[in-house]
């Protein structure tokens, strides 16, 4: 056998023992997790697979197998990329029309069921993800329910349009709205908060967007999903995660840049940016001979009523969750805090609406929150109603 066999044999032994020890080491990993972790410890690999356990808010719905199928990574290829249109500033999926497990989407619009082809006016509904539907198929949107209690209750023909779309800030919804000819008579809506919040708590630039930062801070997002690869496929690195968190009870880290008064300014100042982004949507309203309502979304970072067993554990263990630093967390949630509790006083002038309390699953004995802020067709149903009533007071 020559030397540069030799090496070569050498190479692929040494390989293959490397191979073996951590085949070793992860086993190892998955015994000890077994044993140190409860099955209600065991944090979910993805949310996909939190979604595929029919958490609590899918138990007396009817789009589930729906919505399961479109966390799942064909519907992810079927829909295709997210791109930045940069002329208005907002996001868009590259393809105009698919349609994918539950979510169609037609000339860059999420679906709205039984829209009228003749009507008289339009509701144009703006908001984020949980205007745009996540978690529930086209049928049970926010926009649809209204849709379809419009057709049942009016003899009016009035089409509801979803102007929603994921990670969307207030920014980006004045700016699609500029975009747009906007009827006399015309009703809009703005549905968000939670973007806004995240968007001035995290990334700490309120006029900024969460896209915009994503592709700003490659490095930082490429770590982020380098960590969250190998929470999916590593149990060593699962087993570090639980030895670390037996040493801080809350599994938030105490970080560098904890500065609270900091936080209190990027509080004020985003409350400050979001009410003044909903003056301008409500003045440019007005001056096209239209009606603007705003609505403040509900979360699980805040809210005045009882939390449920079933959203503390949402709270602690979300897929989704913020940030491993303290300070994040808890900017978000007194962030969230803030907003709620200075809201209505500081927009008494305009058609507001804070639906941040109407939520109750410890009242009504149902939940409604996948995470933090996405909510199942369940509580859509019921965010809809509010909705829907305050646009009949505003028709009337």
């Amino acid at each position: 056998m020559s030397f540069k066999e030799n090496k070569l044999v050498s190479f692929l032994a040494q390989l293959v023992l490397l191979t073996v020890l951590i085949l070793i080491v992860e086993l190892f990993s998955y015994l000890a997790l077994m044993i140190a972790q409860s099955p209600s410890e065991r944090a979910y690999k993805s949310f996909p697979e939190f979604i595929s356990t029919k958490p609590a808010p899918f138990n007396d719905v009817d789009d589930f197998k729906e919505v399961e199928l479109s966390y799942s990574n064909k519907a992810s290829r079927c829909r295709g990329k997210i791109v930045y249109n940069d002329q208005i500033g907002f996001p868009q999926y590259e393809k105009n029309n698919f349609k994918c497990y539950g979510e169609e989407l037609k000339n860059g619009l999420r679906h709205t069921i039984n829209q009228p082809t003749n009507f008289s006016s339009r509701i144009l509904i703006f908001g984020g993800s949980t205007t745009w539907g996540s978690g529930s198929s086209d049928k049970n949107t926010i926009p649809s329910i209204i849709q379809k209690k419009i057709n049942e209750g009016l003899n009016e023909k009035i089409k509801v349009i979803n102007y929603g779309f994921t990670t969307v800030t207030i920014n980006q919804q004045l700016n699609l709205l500029k975009s747009i000819k906007i009827n006399t008579n015309d009703i809009i809506i703005f549905y968000d908060g939670g973007n806004d919040i995240f968007q001035s708590m995290i990334n700490e630039n309120p006029d900024g967007s969460i896209i915009g930062y994503n592709q700003s801070n490659k490095f930082s997002i490429f770590i982020q999903n380098l960590k969250f690869l190998l929470s999916n496929t590593s149990n060593t690195y699962k087993l570090m995660s639980v030895v670390k968190s037996k040493f801080n009870q809350n599994g938030l880290q105490d970080c560098n840049n904890e500065d609270k008064e900091k936080s209190n300014v990027l509080i004020s100042h985003g409350f400050e940016h979001y009410i003044s982004k909903i003056r301008q949507a409500n003045e440019y309203v007005i001056k096209n001979n239209a009606t603007f309502i705003h609505f403040i979304q509900p979360s699980l970072f805040h809210k005045d009523n009882k939390y449920s067993d079933y959203e503390k554990k949402i709270i602690e263990t979300s897929p989704l969750g913020t940030n491993e630093c303290k300070i994040y967390q808890e900017r978000v949630m007194n962030g969230y805090k803030y907003y709620s509790n200075n809201y209505e006083n500081s927009l008494k002038d305009l058609n507001s609406n804070n639906l941040i309390n109407v939520l109750d699953p410890v009242k009504v004995k149902e939940e409604y929150f996948l995470d933090n802020l996405h909510i199942s067709s369940a509580g859509n149903k019921i965010i809809a109603e509010k909705i829907y009533n305050v646009i009949m007071k505003t028709l009337n």
